[in-house]
C-alpha cells in the first residue's frame, strides 16, 4: 500500500462512528456484565471521550434497576480522577 493511500485512510477515521454498547439493566450475570463493561470501554475509547467523563457517559447506557441504583447514589459516589 502506498503511503499516500494510508494518509487518506487516516483522514477518514473521523467519519467512523463506534457501535454503542448494549444497555445494562443490572442483571447479576458475570458474562453479561463483563461484556457490557468491555463494549462500553471500547465505545468510550473509540469515541475519544475524556476519561473524567467516562462514568457519566457510561451511566447513559444503564437501564431499569441499574439506572435506578446509579441515580440513587449519584451524589454519594462522585468520581474524581
Amino acid at each position: 500500500m502506498e503511503s499516500g493511500n494510508m494518509g487518506d485512510r487516516r483522514n477518514n477515521w473521523g467519519s467512523f462512528k463506534p457501535l454503542k454498547p448494549r444497555m445494562y439493566s443490572g442483571e447479576r450475570n458475570s458474562v453479561i456484565l463483563t461484556r457490557w463493561i468491555r463494549e462500553t470501554e471500547l465505545f468510550l475509547v473509540q469515541s475519544q471521550v475524556e476519561p473524567d467523563l467516562w462514568v457519566m457517559v457510561s451511566a447513559s447506557f444503564l437501564d431499569g434497576p441499574a439506572q435506578h441504583w446509579y441515580m440513587s447514589g449519584e451524589s454519594v459516589f462522585e468520581f474524581t480522577p
